[in-house]
Protein backbone atom coordinates (compact mmCIF):
# COMPACT_ATOMS: atom_id res chain seq x y z
CA UNK A 1 0.00 0.00 0.00
CA UNK A 2 1.23 3.18 -0.95
CA UNK A 3 2.32 6.13 1.73
CA UNK A 4 -0.58 8.47 0.39
CA UNK A 5 -3.15 5.56 0.07
CA UNK A 6 -1.94 4.62 4.16
CA UNK A 7 -2.28 8.41 5.01
CA UNK A 8 -5.92 8.76 3.30
CA UNK A 9 -7.11 5.40 4.57
CA UNK A 10 -6.08 6.37 8.09
CA UNK A 11 -8.16 10.02 7.90
CA UNK A 12 -11.36 8.36 6.91
CA UNK A 13 -11.41 5.80 10.03
CA UNK A 14 -10.35 8.63 12.27
CA UNK A 15 -12.83 10.66 10.79
CA UNK A 16 -15.41 8.11 11.32
CA UNK A 17 -14.40 7.57 14.75
CA UNK A 18 -14.79 10.78 15.60
CA UNK A 19 -18.21 10.87 14.21
CA UNK A 20 -19.10 8.11 16.18
CA UNK A 21 -22.43 9.07 18.67
CA UNK A 22 -22.25 5.86 20.73
CA UNK A 23 -19.25 4.90 22.29
CA UNK A 24 -17.80 2.18 24.42
CA UNK A 25 -14.26 2.65 26.42
CA UNK A 26 -13.48 -0.99 28.38
CA UNK A 27 -11.75 -0.58 31.45
CA UNK A 28 -10.51 -2.61 34.64
CA UNK A 29 -13.81 -4.49 35.93
CA UNK A 30 -16.11 -2.42 33.08
CA UNK A 31 -16.85 -1.02 30.45
CA UNK A 32 -17.97 3.03 29.77
CA UNK A 33 -20.72 3.70 27.56
CA UNK A 34 -20.95 7.08 26.26
CA UNK A 35 -23.43 9.07 24.05
CA UNK A 36 -23.08 12.06 21.40
CA UNK A 37 -19.82 13.12 23.24
CA UNK A 38 -21.20 12.35 26.93
CA UNK A 39 -21.30 9.73 29.92
CA UNK A 40 -24.05 7.47 30.02
CA UNK A 41 -23.77 4.67 32.16
CA UNK A 42 -21.06 1.90 33.23
CA UNK A 43 -21.51 -2.22 33.06
CA UNK A 44 -19.63 -3.36 36.08
CA UNK A 45 -18.74 -6.69 36.25
CA UNK A 46 -16.74 -6.67 39.08
CA UNK A 47 -16.73 -10.06 41.32
CA UNK A 48 -17.58 -8.53 44.52
CA UNK A 49 -21.17 -7.36 43.63
CA UNK A 50 -21.52 -10.95 42.48
CA UNK A 51 -23.58 -9.85 39.39
CA UNK A 52 -23.29 -7.73 36.34
CA UNK A 53 -25.17 -4.50 36.51
CA UNK A 54 -25.23 -0.73 35.18
CA UNK A 55 -24.32 2.16 37.12
CA UNK A 56 -24.82 5.22 37.21
CA UNK A 57 -27.63 5.47 34.11
CA UNK A 58 -27.67 9.50 33.15
CA UNK A 59 -29.69 11.54 31.52
CA UNK A 60 -28.88 13.62 28.42
CA UNK A 61 -28.15 16.42 30.69
CA UNK A 62 -26.05 14.75 32.70
CA UNK A 63 -28.25 14.22 35.77
CA UNK A 64 -27.86 10.67 37.60
CA UNK A 65 -31.05 9.00 37.73
CA UNK A 66 -30.15 6.13 39.63
CA UNK A 67 -29.95 4.98 43.33
CA UNK A 68 -26.25 5.58 44.43
CA UNK A 69 -26.02 3.16 47.59
CA UNK A 70 -24.04 0.69 48.02
CA UNK A 71 -21.50 1.90 45.68
CA UNK A 72 -21.99 5.88 46.07
CA UNK A 73 -24.19 6.65 49.18
CA UNK A 74 -26.34 10.40 48.55
CA UNK A 75 -27.80 12.36 50.74
CA UNK A 76 -31.88 11.52 51.18
CA UNK A 77 -30.87 7.68 50.43
CA UNK A 78 -32.42 4.77 51.86
CA UNK A 79 -29.01 2.67 52.96
CA UNK A 80 -31.11 -0.94 52.95
CA UNK A 81 -31.28 -3.14 50.19
CA UNK A 82 -27.96 -3.25 48.59
CA UNK A 83 -28.63 -6.22 45.73
CA UNK A 84 -30.69 -3.15 44.49
CA UNK A 85 -28.06 -1.06 42.68
CA UNK A 86 -28.38 0.15 39.34
CA UNK A 87 -29.75 -2.20 36.58
CA UNK A 88 -29.71 -5.87 36.59
CA UNK A 89 -31.49 -8.96 35.46
CA UNK A 90 -31.56 -11.79 38.27
CA UNK A 91 -34.57 -13.65 39.53
CA UNK A 92 -35.77 -14.57 42.99
CA UNK A 93 -36.59 -18.11 42.86
CA UNK A 94 -34.62 -20.51 39.99
CA UNK A 95 -34.51 -24.54 41.11
CA UNK A 96 -34.83 -23.07 44.66
CA UNK A 97 -31.70 -20.97 44.15
CA UNK A 98 -31.63 -17.19 44.47
CA UNK A 99 -30.25 -15.00 42.00
CA UNK A 100 -32.06 -11.53 43.31
CA UNK A 101 -30.80 -10.94 46.79
CA UNK A 102 -27.10 -12.03 46.30
CA UNK A 103 -25.13 -9.28 47.87
CA UNK A 104 -22.63 -11.11 49.95
CA UNK A 105 -23.34 -9.06 53.06
CA UNK A 106 -26.86 -10.93 53.33
CA UNK A 107 -27.28 -14.17 55.40
CA UNK A 108 -25.46 -17.09 54.19
CA UNK A 109 -28.10 -19.65 55.24
CA UNK A 110 -30.28 -18.86 52.23
CA UNK A 111 -29.06 -20.62 48.81
CA UNK A 112 -27.59 -17.31 47.53
CA UNK A 113 -25.97 -18.16 43.65
CA UNK A 114 -24.33 -15.77 41.77
CA UNK A 115 -24.32 -14.17 38.31
CA UNK A 116 -20.82 -14.54 37.08
CA UNK A 117 -19.29 -12.70 34.27
CA UNK A 118 -17.94 -14.79 31.38
CA UNK A 119 -16.90 -12.37 28.31
CA UNK A 120 -17.44 -9.27 26.33
CA UNK A 121 -18.38 -10.85 22.94
CA UNK A 122 -19.34 -7.60 21.11
CA UNK A 123 -18.81 -3.87 21.54
CA UNK A 124 -19.10 -1.85 18.45
CA UNK A 125 -19.97 1.79 18.33
CA UNK A 126 -21.26 3.59 15.63
CA UNK A 127 -23.42 6.89 14.75
CA UNK A 128 -27.04 5.82 14.92
CA UNK A 129 -26.80 3.33 17.59
CA UNK A 130 -24.09 0.85 19.54
CA UNK A 131 -24.14 -2.25 20.36
CA UNK A 132 -22.63 -4.21 23.60
CA UNK A 133 -22.44 -7.69 24.20
CA UNK A 134 -21.99 -10.30 27.15
CA UNK A 135 -21.60 -13.24 28.62
CA UNK A 136 -22.47 -14.61 32.48
CA UNK A 137 -23.33 -17.85 33.81
CA UNK A 138 -25.83 -18.41 36.53
CA UNK A 139 -23.94 -20.34 39.42
CA UNK A 140 -25.49 -21.99 42.66
CA UNK A 141 -23.83 -21.99 45.77
CA UNK A 142 -21.89 -25.54 44.74
CA UNK A 143 -21.04 -24.30 41.32
CA UNK A 144 -23.10 -25.96 39.39
CA UNK A 145 -23.83 -23.58 36.42
CA UNK A 146 -27.94 -23.42 35.68
CA UNK A 147 -28.01 -20.79 33.26
CA UNK A 148 -25.93 -19.25 30.66
CA UNK A 149 -27.11 -15.71 29.96
CA UNK A 150 -26.30 -14.14 26.36
CA UNK A 151 -26.87 -10.43 26.61
CA UNK A 152 -27.04 -7.53 24.10
CA UNK A 153 -27.42 -3.88 25.09
CA UNK A 154 -28.42 -1.37 21.99
CA UNK A 155 -27.50 1.74 23.22
CA UNK A 156 -29.15 4.85 20.87
CA UNK A 157 -27.87 8.35 20.04
CA UNK A 158 -31.49 9.64 18.83
CA UNK A 159 -33.27 11.28 20.58
CA UNK A 160 -30.62 13.44 21.40
CA UNK A 161 -32.30 15.02 24.50
CA UNK A 162 -33.29 11.19 25.88
CA UNK A 163 -31.30 8.34 26.41
CA UNK A 164 -32.54 5.29 25.41
CA UNK A 165 -31.47 1.42 25.24
CA UNK A 166 -33.04 -1.90 23.89
CA UNK A 167 -31.67 -4.79 26.60
CA UNK A 168 -32.06 -8.27 25.05
CA UNK A 169 -31.25 -11.49 26.95
CA UNK A 170 -31.48 -15.47 26.25
CA UNK A 171 -31.15 -17.58 29.09
CA UNK A 172 -30.41 -21.03 28.52
CA UNK A 173 -30.66 -23.94 30.58
CA UNK A 174 -27.81 -26.26 31.25
CA UNK A 175 -30.14 -28.84 33.15
CA UNK A 176 -33.23 -28.61 34.16
CA UNK A 177 -34.52 -25.57 35.65
CA UNK A 178 -37.52 -24.29 37.21
CA UNK A 179 -38.94 -20.32 37.55
CA UNK A 180 -41.13 -20.21 40.18
CA UNK A 181 -44.51 -17.72 40.45
CA UNK A 182 -42.06 -14.75 41.98
CA UNK A 183 -42.24 -11.21 41.20
CA UNK A 184 -38.44 -10.40 41.95
CA UNK A 185 -37.21 -10.73 38.84
CA UNK A 186 -36.30 -10.91 35.68
CA UNK A 187 -35.35 -7.11 35.12
CA UNK A 188 -35.14 -4.64 37.98
CA UNK A 189 -34.24 -0.81 38.27
CA UNK A 190 -33.62 1.38 41.66
CA UNK A 191 -34.05 5.00 41.08
CA UNK A 192 -32.45 8.01 42.87
CA UNK A 193 -34.11 10.24 45.40
CA UNK A 194 -36.38 12.38 43.29
CA UNK A 195 -38.13 9.62 42.14
CA UNK A 196 -39.31 8.82 45.80
CA UNK A 197 -42.83 9.59 46.22
CA UNK A 198 -41.76 11.49 49.68
CA UNK A 199 -39.73 13.39 47.38
CA UNK A 200 -42.62 14.27 44.39
CA UNK A 201 -41.79 11.37 42.16
CA UNK A 202 -44.79 9.25 40.99
CA UNK A 203 -44.71 5.92 39.17
CA UNK A 204 -48.46 4.85 36.68
CA UNK A 205 -48.96 2.86 33.27
CA UNK A 206 -50.55 2.73 30.21
CA UNK A 207 -53.72 2.67 31.70
CA UNK A 208 -53.17 6.37 33.72
CA UNK A 209 -52.72 4.45 36.66
CA UNK A 210 -51.14 6.13 39.62
CA UNK A 211 -49.26 5.44 42.60
CA UNK A 212 -47.01 2.34 43.97
CA UNK A 213 -49.41 0.42 45.69
CA UNK A 214 -52.38 0.64 42.57
CA UNK A 215 -49.74 0.07 39.89
CA UNK A 216 -48.11 -2.89 41.68
CA UNK A 217 -49.75 -6.19 40.38
CA UNK A 218 -51.28 -4.58 36.91
CA UNK A 219 -50.54 -5.77 34.13
CA UNK A 220 -48.89 -2.92 31.31
CA UNK A 221 -47.19 -2.89 28.22
CA UNK A 222 -44.77 -0.23 30.41
CA UNK A 223 -44.40 1.64 33.69
CA UNK A 224 -42.97 4.69 34.35
CA UNK A 225 -41.82 6.81 37.18
CA UNK A 226 -41.38 10.56 37.47
CA UNK A 227 -39.17 13.04 39.19
CA UNK A 228 -37.66 16.35 39.05
CA UNK A 229 -33.85 16.81 39.10
CA UNK A 230 -32.51 19.54 40.90
CA UNK A 231 -35.53 21.23 42.08
CA UNK A 232 -35.98 21.59 37.49
CA UNK A 233 -35.86 19.17 35.22
CA UNK A 234 -38.84 17.04 35.36
CA UNK A 235 -37.75 13.52 33.92
CA UNK A 236 -39.44 10.61 33.20
CA UNK A 237 -37.82 6.60 33.49
CA UNK A 238 -39.94 4.51 31.42
CA UNK A 239 -39.38 0.58 31.26
CA UNK A 240 -41.04 -0.99 28.56
CA UNK A 241 -41.99 -4.62 28.06
CA UNK A 242 -42.13 -6.45 24.39
CA UNK A 243 -44.98 -8.36 23.27
CA UNK A 244 -42.66 -11.32 21.99
CA UNK A 245 -41.71 -11.86 25.96
CA UNK A 246 -43.14 -14.39 28.36
CA UNK A 247 -46.18 -13.42 30.21
CA UNK A 248 -46.94 -10.14 28.09
CA UNK A 249 -47.50 -7.87 29.17
CA UNK A 250 -46.39 -8.58 32.73
CA UNK A 251 -47.35 -7.66 36.16
CA UNK A 252 -45.06 -4.99 37.26
CA UNK A 253 -43.59 -4.59 40.80
CA UNK A 254 -42.89 -1.28 42.09
CA UNK A 255 -42.32 0.74 44.90
CA UNK A 256 -43.15 3.85 46.28
CA UNK A 257 -38.79 4.16 47.13
CA UNK A 258 -38.08 3.99 43.41
CA UNK A 259 -37.38 0.16 42.45
CA UNK A 260 -39.37 -1.31 39.35
CA UNK A 261 -39.06 -5.26 38.32
CA UNK A 262 -40.64 -6.44 35.40
CA UNK A 263 -41.90 -9.28 36.92
CA UNK A 264 -42.48 -11.68 33.71
CA UNK A 265 -43.05 -15.08 36.08
CA UNK A 266 -45.21 -12.97 38.97
CA UNK A 267 -48.86 -13.88 39.14
CA UNK A 268 -50.01 -15.91 42.62
CA UNK A 269 -47.07 -14.04 44.31
CA UNK A 270 -48.33 -10.53 43.97
CA UNK A 271 -51.38 -11.87 46.30
CA UNK A 272 -49.15 -12.21 49.12
CA UNK A 273 -47.87 -8.34 48.79
CA UNK A 274 -49.71 -6.07 51.50
CA UNK A 275 -52.02 -3.71 48.61
CA UNK A 276 -53.31 -7.37 47.86
CA UNK A 277 -53.78 -8.63 51.19
CA UNK A 278 -56.13 -5.99 51.84
CA UNK A 279 -58.66 -7.10 49.33
CA UNK A 280 -57.86 -10.75 49.40
CA UNK A 281 -57.27 -13.51 51.91
CA UNK A 282 -56.30 -16.14 49.04
CA UNK A 283 -55.39 -15.72 45.44
CA UNK A 284 -58.87 -15.42 43.27
CA UNK A 285 -59.88 -18.04 40.91
CA UNK A 286 -58.17 -17.37 37.91
CA UNK A 287 -55.13 -15.81 39.13
CA UNK A 288 -52.81 -19.07 36.97
CA UNK A 289 -49.36 -20.29 38.56
CA UNK A 290 -46.96 -18.59 35.95
CA UNK A 291 -43.67 -20.12 36.70
CA UNK A 292 -41.99 -22.04 34.00
CA UNK A 293 -39.76 -24.97 33.44
CA UNK A 294 -37.55 -25.10 30.60
CA UNK A 295 -35.50 -28.40 29.33
CA UNK A 296 -31.75 -28.54 28.83
CA UNK A 297 -30.79 -26.54 25.64
CA UNK A 298 -34.45 -24.75 25.57
CA UNK A 299 -33.89 -20.88 25.26
CA UNK A 300 -35.83 -18.25 26.97
CA UNK A 301 -35.25 -14.94 25.34
CA UNK A 302 -36.72 -11.63 26.90
CA UNK A 303 -36.55 -8.17 25.41
CA UNK A 304 -37.33 -4.66 27.37
CA UNK A 305 -36.31 -1.14 26.57
CA UNK A 306 -35.26 1.97 28.70
CA UNK A 307 -36.20 5.35 27.81
CA UNK A 308 -35.09 8.42 30.23
CA UNK A 309 -36.80 11.31 28.77
CA UNK A 310 -37.83 14.92 29.54
CA UNK A 311 -41.80 15.38 30.19
CA UNK A 312 -43.61 15.81 28.86
CA UNK A 313 -44.04 12.89 26.29
CA UNK A 314 -46.73 10.44 24.31
CA UNK A 315 -45.91 7.38 26.34
CA UNK A 316 -48.01 5.42 24.62
CA UNK A 317 -46.33 6.25 21.16
CA UNK A 318 -43.10 5.91 22.36
CA UNK A 319 -43.91 1.52 23.66
CA UNK A 320 -45.59 1.23 19.75
CA UNK A 321 -42.03 2.12 18.45
CA UNK A 322 -40.54 -0.28 20.37
CA UNK A 323 -43.32 -2.78 20.08
CA UNK A 324 -43.95 -2.27 16.31
CA UNK A 325 -40.45 -0.58 14.84
CA UNK A 326 -41.39 1.24 11.09
CA UNK A 327 -40.10 -1.10 8.53
CA UNK A 328 -36.84 0.78 6.76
Amino acid sequence: MSKARFVWLWLVLLTASAAAQVEFQEQKDSVLVRVNGKDFTVLRFGADRNKPYLRPLLTASGKVVTRGYPDDPQPGELLNLPHQVGLWVGFEKLSGNDFNEIDPSYDKKRRRGKVVFKEITAMQGGQERGVLASTADWVTPEGKVLLRQEEELTVYAEPKDCRMMDVKFVLRPQERVTFEDEADGILALRLGVPFMAQNGGRVSNFTGTEGADQVIGKRSPWVEFEGTMDGRERVGVMLMDHPDNYNFPLRWKVRSTGSIYASSFGERDFYDDPPFKQLYSAPPNGAKDMGLTLKKDEALTFRFRLLIHPLPMDLNAEWLKFAKPAAK
